[in-house]
């Protein structure tokens, strides 16, 4: 009868009981938290090719610092080939990031300043590998329009830009040369392809 009686008693002083050694202490895990911080950066007027954890666009951001990356997502941004823009953004740091994403994590708060490159102004690319998140292809929604890095562009009349769509996946390198054209309401695009090779 007495044993029966202990069991309760056990049982609810178990979890007070564990935990006296000190040196279980050294083995539990402090749990991490992830770092938010906020700056200014800047981030560049043209896309640019990402190899990163995900291949495709990226952008180019410096912060205060004057130290540059470049990154695959801004969040609540809306890219524009032709603009340089300053902005006041939050980054998370994450102190756990999964298997299969990104370390951090950056997001538009404001934009300050949005400056405009002149009309003519040349971006040129260096070994863009034409691979399948590069892939020059025409544009669904712009008929004769083509898409670089996932943004509209029109071709200069000398340039055979179906070439260009039909080696697009062929995972050959090659140069490109676009210029800025401004931004107007009468095409869906600011830039022109004028030299590839």
């Amino acid at each position: 009868m007495l044993k029966l009686k202990l069991l309760p008693l056990l049982l609810f002083s178990s979890p007070f009981l564990t935990g006296c050694n000190s040196s279980d202490d050294e083995n539990v895990e402090q749990e991490l938290e992830d770092e938010y911080y906020q700056e200014v950066v800047v981030i560049g007027s043209r896309p640019e090719p990402y190899y990163g954890f995900n291949t495709g666009p990226g952008y180019s951001v410096t912060d205060e610092s004057g130290e540059q990356s470049l990154v695959d997502l801004i969040r609540d941004f809306t890219f524009e080939w032709g603009y340089t823009v300053t902005a006041q953004v939050e980054v998370v740091i994450y102190a756990d990031p999964p298997d299969d994403g990104a370390s951090s994590d950056i997001r538009v708060l404001e934009i300050l300043d949005r400056e405009e490159d002149e009309v003519g102004t040349l971006y040129n690319y260096d070994s863009v590998i034409l691979d399948h998140a590069h892939v020059i292809r025409t544009d669904d929604n712009n008929e004769g329009y083509y898409l670089f890095l996932g943004h509209t562009f029109e071709c200069a009349e000398n340039i055979d830009c179906d070439q260009l769509v039909d080696m697009s996946n062929d995972g050959g390198t090659i140069s490109l040369e676009f210029e800025y054209l401004g931004q107007s309401d009468d095409r869906p695009t600011a830039v022109m392809l004028t030299d590839w090779n």
